[in-house]
């Protein structure tokens, strides 16, 4: 099988969340079956892929890569496709939100959504959720075979895309920590909140509830932002970076990441909505509590591991804190539930359904 790879977003140095699933969902299926060929299309020149050697890296463009999201769309939706034509493709896979429907790449398609927070311009901007709204909802009316990571965003794009077929769930897993890679020691205790400094994430909400829990405690507890900007993103609060005991990383490469994840009392993420919730596999992985929203997608898949709050209510979010940290038989009953979580989630199995679906959409265009 001949499987080109629309790596529209997969360019960047800083790697998000989804470019991560999707580079791990690549490396998996090409272990896996060794004799498909996987060609990821990247808009200009990018940083070296760890991959299997049945991936290749092909850049496909002219222009240089940026965060620029107009730029990217528009290599996506008009050099992309006659690149694909050109190529002799079985399929193409669109594994980060988006996909070339402006003109057709004469392929069959695969799209995989992330999560249905894409509508809301208070998250994102106005062209970002304009075009991916497009994109996505274009792509279901022309039978893009779609995917999501779990059953509450599958039900969520299905009441927002009346004309799409059954929305197929594929949960992913998340990397593993780096070799050798210990708690970060720091002359204080800390909380870590990782994410995408994106409003959805409630990062506002994050640091209100840990003011809150802050102010009852004489001792020296700080909280650390881990995670990008991007123009896609609506804007933050401008006084948000001047809070008390709140400090802001930026991006962290792999083994700081992990690091600090061991090093933490605790992982935070309040979000409002999510399609996953990658960080908190990866404080399973850590051995660190979690405390976070009670949304629907978290029940389905953590249930009772995580410490849960009312993502609106700074109060609640303190309380949460402040369980985890001074409640001892809890945080060891959140540690052990995490971990006994991570048996449910699994790259092999990930792959294993994408090759099945993979060759199910083949085989569905091959007898029209």
């Amino acid at each position: 099988m001949k499987i080109a790879v629309n790596g529209k977003a997969l360019g960047a140095v800083e790697k998000t969340g989804v470019a991560r699933v999707a580079l791990s969902l690549i490396r998996h299926i090409a272990l896996l079956r060794r004799d498909f060929v996987l060609d990821i299309f990247v808009p200009s020149r990018a940083a070296d892929f760890d991959l299997p050697a049945n991936v290749n890296v092909c850049h496909a463009g002219v222009i240089k890569f940026s965060e620029n999201s107009f730029t990217r769309s528009f290599w996506e939706q008009m050099i992309l496709p006659l690149q694909i034509r050109a190529g002799g493709y079985d399929v193409l896979l669109n594994l980060t939100n988006s996909a070339p429907v402006l003109f057709s790449p004469r392929v069959p398609q695969i799209l995989l959504v992330h999560d249905a927070g894409f509508r809301n311009t208070e998250w994102f901007s106005n062209f970002f959720s304009s075009y991916l709204s497009w994109v996505i909802a274009t792509a279901a009316k022309r039978g893009v075979r779609l995917l999501t990571v779990s059953k509450t965003s599958a039900r969520q794009l299905a009441e927002m895309l009346p004309a799409a077929g059954p929305v197929s769930v594929v949960p992913n897993d998340s990397d593993e920590p780096p070799a050798g890679v210990t708690a970060k020691k720091l002359d204080y205790r800390y909380g870590l909140f990782i994410g995408s400094l994106n409003p959805r994430k409630n990062i506002s909400g994050a640091i209100s509830g840990f003011q809150k829990f802050g102010a009852s405690r004489r001792d020296d507890i700080r909280l650390h932002i881990v995670g990008g900007e991007n123009s896609i993103f609506a804007a933050l609060p401008p006084n948000l970076r001047d809070c008390p005991n709140v400090i802001f990383q930026g991006f962290v490469g792999d083994a700081e990441k992990w690091a600090l994840l061991k090093g933490a009392e605790f992982l935070l993420l309040p979000s409002f909505l999510e399609g996953f919730g990658l960080p908190v596999l990866e404080a399973f992985k850590a051995g660190t509590p979690v405390v976070a929203s009670d949304i629907p997608v978290f029940r389905e898949l953590f249930e009772d591991a995580v410490e849960y709050v009312d993502p609106h209510s700074a109060e609640d979010i303190g309380r949460g804190i402040r369980e985890v940290v001074e409640n001892r038989d809890k945080r060891t009953r959140l540690i052990a539930a995490g971990q006994a979580m991570l048996k449910r989630f699994s790259w092999k199995s990930a792959a294993e359904k994408y090759v099945r679906i993979l060759e199910e959409t083949i085989a569905n265009h091959e007898k029209l």
